[in-house]
């Protein structure tokens, strides 16, 4: 049984912080042999450090990695290879040969200051997956007293270079686990004479995925190296220098086909517009430029832009069409691949359509040929090759970036990953797992090494810019971010401005975007941002939103910001975040370009404790947490765990992680937490407690957490109080007895709700009990007297002149009980009392309040100290509870002597039922309806055939659907006589709980007669944990016979 107390919990996140990934150090190990290699996972990469030859140990293969490891690893310092820190001496000679080869080689760190700590970095991991690293130390030769520290952040492990201190002795290993957070992960090294090591590897701990031949299969797009075969619109094979030729001589760009992959067996050619600057003096840069969907196509025009700007250019049609100067789209006669599949609807119907037809499939495919089209032109520089997509495009360009890693740069306009929890036109996409797995941009983006600009607006309708965000923060290389607020959707109003050409230009002229975010901060509301740049800033200004919902249909509100040189190009902007604000960026402007920061969101969430009521006579009971957030989107939690516990083990949570919410404040979502008192052992007043933890995941890919404190106490008897409120604005009539009624309370059983009420009778003849908001210390649920005449706030206050009068203010009472099939009675709720008066505006000298306890006398409290003062019945002079009766005046005749009453303070007891039903619902957070004996609420309301009544006699679990599976039936065959056999569970205190198992069987089901518990045999085997099994035998002397299991409770 439980009690079910709503709270509402709290978490701040902010997208700007980041929690770097730590390593968890296991205990360092002596060397001893080949399996010391660690063999978990798969291997990422091993390396031989110093080696100049590969050594295989225990099945893995380090490799040579001399002092820079393939680019694997990194080293600070000055790595120095070494090859003698073996002995011809044991334990090292009685190593194996291979080992021995492995731990001879090293690298030394000759730094002038040799105790230096030196940083070692693991590169190309994947953020989000799991890794373990193994690391040797070992210098054979005498190196007594010599070893080195392991840190990541906080935790620590020494390595001794010679456990034994003598020459041959051998040094020690160590495991190290961590979740990358991002491409790389560092941690220091530091000795205390001088660094040397002599091996490294890592391995992936994360699954494999189901989808790993599929991963391979777009994976391997990014090796169609070779320039594609071109043709003429007529289908005819040509040259590029035939093409060129053409373009040169007219100055126009021209139409091609160029040949695309196979689909659904046959050939295809894919059209395009290709065009050449007219200065070709020298190789120049070119571009991949990727349409949209709906009517986009190869357009001329975008061909044309990047050439007036020295840019080689082509532009592909993805669905089959071919188009003219005018983009008036027309489809191929022939050789046609597959036109775009709606919203990735060939993902969702996967398998059904084979990988390699999928439209995206052919549309990355097309991009990558055409990049190594464009690199194969002689008047095109390879290294300067770049991408933009616009809408799809945009998608397909941010697909594409993750496989083919030539690219020197792109720009993917609107269209990004992350789209499945986008709340738009791909929310279909939250149950694709064909999507998450191997489509969405998210899962390569990491391999995305070249500057990326990333351009849209912040009120797209199809890409909102929280998923823009997500793509963006979790690539590899440098990104710049520009959202124009304003800027609207298409294709035009991408390639009109010079946004996109000057990131271009600043890529293949400097390496790296003219403008980049270097730093930022939110401190106390105040956003600062520090940008260099190498153009002149001349303005700044912060776009911000306070809404909760699709980014896309927010109201976004731009402020100025200011902007500060700080010299040598570099720029500071702040602003001050308007109150409420959920998500914002801050852009900065030269002339018409424009760079924005990171996008930035603030989700808040409130926490409170959690207080669970625990009944002595239960083993275990549920308690729930309602949480509620703002955020501009969603909050996805990510993990949700029990720590601190003072009774380890009886706190658990039931709700589990992942899942995302985006139903903001004033809606909540529940975390159910489970109690075993069997673990905690607690007697009637003693408490357990524990932390509850709740993960969430932020833009940048890293996570950040809550804790909230949980309590259980266990109780014979809960103790509670509930304030009691007038009807809202509410005349209850004159001369007319007010009941008051409490909110509906749920009872410790989980099951049964009530309500608390009491009546108010107005004393003075015509006077009447009425309700409404005076000040700003009431509502419009607070009351007092209202006599004939009185206007505004006198309706609902206490007035001197007119004697207004409260009394009696009695007649408390259980009201409205229902046990929903509990065990509880109306009987177990008692010792109701008035515990207290909330008064509101007593404060002035003439407001006198008199209080009357207990049909006692008046008492004068005089004028009350606060605006809301709180009047203690219990405490008053003389008062010995209970207080069952009441009466409340002024003492004073003054007209201005006015006081309202706010809420009345009831408390009461119930005492905990015993019932094995209650407790076992509860247990299973089953609360209301759902709690009935009756109820069957799996499959999402629809049930699995049996009700909760039929899961708690037979053991099952009535949240899961698990029809069937406490029961079975087969054939058994004893001394020659043949049974039918029908096996149940059953509870081994039925009889305690008043539970009847009938088996009627019949010959038929239409009109034959049927019989009650009449089996040939009945055999009970032993109980486990609460349940035995109950094996019921019929003779086969009949052609059929039907059976059916009735289960009753008294």
């Amino acid at each position: 049984m439980n009690s079910v107390l709503s709270k509402m919990v709290a978490i701040v996140l902010m997208s700007g912080t980041t929690q770097a990934a730590t390593i968890e150090w296991g205990g360092a190990a002596i060397i001893a042999g080949a399996t010391d290699v660690n063999t978990s996972g798969r291997l990422e990469y091993a390396y031989h450090a110093g080696g100049t030859s590969a050594v295989t140990l225990n099945g893995v293969v380090f490799v040579a990695g001399g002092t820079d490891f393939g680019g694997d690893v990194t080293l600070g310092g000055t790595p120095v290879a070494f090859s003698n820190f073996g002995q011809n001496a044991a334990p090292f000679n009685t190593l194996s040969s291979d080992y021995q080869s492995l731990l001879d080689a090293g690298v030394y760190n000759n730094a002038t200051v040799k105790t230096d700590p030196v940083t070692v970095t693991l590169t190309n991991l994947t953020a989000g997956q799991e890794y373990e690293v193994q690391f040797w130390a070992n210098d054979s030769r005498n190196s007594a007293g010599r070893y080195l520290t392991l840190a990541s952040g906080a935790n620590t492990v020494d390595l001794d270079y010679n456990s034994t201190d003598v020459l041959g002795g051998v040094g020690q290993h160590v495991i190290g686990m961590f979740t990358a957070d991002g491409t790389s992960q560092s941690f220091t090294v530091t000795p205390n004479v001088a660094l040397a090591f002599n091996a490294i590897q890592v391995r992936n701990l994360t699954p494999v995925s189901d989808y790993q031949a599929e991963l391979d299969t777009v994976l391997a797009l990014g090796n169609l190296t070779n320039a594609p075969t071109l043709y003429t619109t007529n289908y005819v094979a040509t040259t590029w220098a035939a093409v060129s030729a053409e373009i040169v001589s007219s100055g126009e760009a021209q139409p091609v086909l160029y040949e695309g992959l196979d689909y659904n067996g046959h050939p295809t050619r894919i059209f395009a517009w290709v065009g050449l600057p007219a200065d070709l003096s020298e190789p120049v840069p070119a571009v991949v430029l990727a349409h949209g969907a709906g009517s986009g196509t190869a357009y001329k025009e975008w061909v044309d832009l990047w050439n007036a700007r020295g840019y080689a250019a082509i532009a592909m049609d993805f669905n089959g069409k071919m188009s003219d100067t005018n983009a008036v789209a027309t489809a191929l006669p022939s050789y046609r691949g597959p036109v775009q599949d709606g919203r990735y609807d060939n993902s969702v119907t996967y398998p059904a359509v084979a990988l390699t037809n999928h439209w995206m499939y052919h549309c990355v495919a097309d991009v990558v040929l055409a990049n190594s089209l464009l690199r194969s032109m002689p008047e095109v520089n390879e290294d300067h090759v770049g991408l933009m997509g616009v809408s799809w495009g945009g998608t397909i360009t941010s697909t594409t970036i993750g496989i083919d890693t030539r690219l020197r740069f792109a720009v993917p306009t609107y269209g990004c990953g992350h789209l499945y929890d986008s709340y738009s036109l791909y929310s279909h996409l939250a149950d694709c797992e064909l999507y998450k797995q191997v489509w969405d941009p998210m899962v390569r983006i990491h391999r995305a090494t070249m500057p990326v600009l990333w351009y849209s607006w912040p009120t797209d309708p199809h890409f909102p810019v929280d998923c823009q965000a997500e793509t963006y923060l979790a690539m590899s290389g440098e990104h710049m971010v520009t959202l124009i607020p304003g800027m609207t959707h298409n294709h035009p109003a991408a390639w009109n401005r010079e946004d996109s050409y000057t990131f271009a230009n600043s890529i293949v002229s400097n390496g790296t975007p003219w403008c980049k975010q270097q730093s930022l901060e939110l401190s106390n509301n105040v956003a600062t941002v520090t940008f260099t740049s190498t153009k002149t800033l001349d303005g700044a200004e912060l776009v911000s939103t306070k809404g909760t919902g699709y980014a896309g249909d927010l109201t976004w509100t731009q402020t100025s910001a200011t902007l500060s040189s700080n010299g040598g190009g570099s720029w500071t902007v702040t602003a001050t975040l308007p109150d409420d604000t959920t998500g914002w960026f801050v852009n900065v402007l030269s002339d018409t370009l424009v760079v924005s920061s990171d996008y930035q969101e603030i989700i808040n969430l409130i926490p409170d404790q959690l207080e669970l009521n625990h009944s002595i006579y239960a083993n275990q009971s549920t308690g729930r947490v309602d949480v509620a957030f703002t955020a501009p989107t969603n909050v996805e939690i990510v993990e949700i765990r029990i720590g601190n516990q003072s009774h380890p083990g009886a706190i658990t949570n039931v709700t589990v992680a992942p899942f995302v919410e985006t139903n903001a404040y004033p809606a909540t979502f529940p975390v159910w937490i489970g109690f075993d008192n069997t673990v905690a052992g607690l007697a009637d007043g003693e408490t357990a407690s524990a932390t509850l933890i709740l993960v969430w995941h932020e833009l940048d890919g890293s996570t950040d957490q809550v804790e909230l404190p949980i309590q259980v106490a266990a109780y014979t008897t809960l103790h509670a109080d509930v304030d009691i409120f007038a009807t809202a604005t509410a005349n209850y009539g004159s001369n007319t007895v007010a009941t008051m009624v409490s909110e509906v309370l749920t009872a410790p059983d989980g099951l049964a709700t009530f309500q608390i009420a009491f009546d108010v009778t107005p004393m003075t003849a015509g006077s009447s009990v009425s309700s409404g908001n005076v000040t700003d210390q009431t509502t419009a649920q607070s009351w007092g007297i209202f006599a004939a005449g009185e206007t505004d706030g006198a309706l609902y206050t206490f007035d001197g002149d007119t004697a207004e009068v409260a009394e009696p203010i009695d007649n408390l009472q259980v009201t409205n009980f229902n046990a929903h099939g509990g065990s509880q009675t109306i009987n177990d709720i008692t010792g109701l009392s008035f515990k207290s008066i909330e008064i509101a505006n007593g404060n002035h000298a003439r407001d006198n309040v008199g209080v009357l306890v207990n049909s006692g006398v008046y008492e004068n409290l005089g004028q009350l100290s606060r605006e809301i003062y709180t009047i203690d019945l219990e405490g008053l002079s003389g008062v010995t509870p209970p207080v069952t009766n009441l009466a409340i005046k002024p003492m004073s005749t003054s007209g201005s002597n006015r006081f309202t009453v706010n809420s009345i303070k009831v408390k009461y007891t119930v005492a905990f039922s015993g019932s094995a039903y209650s407790t076992w619902a509860s247990g299973y957070g089953l609360v209301d309806d759902d709690a009935l004996p009756g109820a069957d609420v799996e499959n999402g309301g629809l049930g699995d055939g049996y009700d909760n009544l039929a899961e708690f006699a037979l053991g099952m679990n009535p949240t899961n659907s698990d029809a069937g599976a406490r029961e079975s039936v087969g054939i058994a065959v004893e001394g020659g006589t043949n049974y039918f056999e029908y096996v149940h569970n059953r509870r081994s205190d039925y009889a305690a709980q008043d539970l009847s198992y009938l088996l009627i069987d019949s010959t038929n089901l239409v009109n034959s007669s049927s019989s009650t518990n009449a089996q040939d045999q009945i055999m009970v085997g032993s109980a486990v944990e609460g349940y035995e099994p109950v094996t019921n035998r019929y003779i086969t002397d009949e052609s059929s016979k039907f059976i059916e299991l009735k289960i009753e409770q008294n």
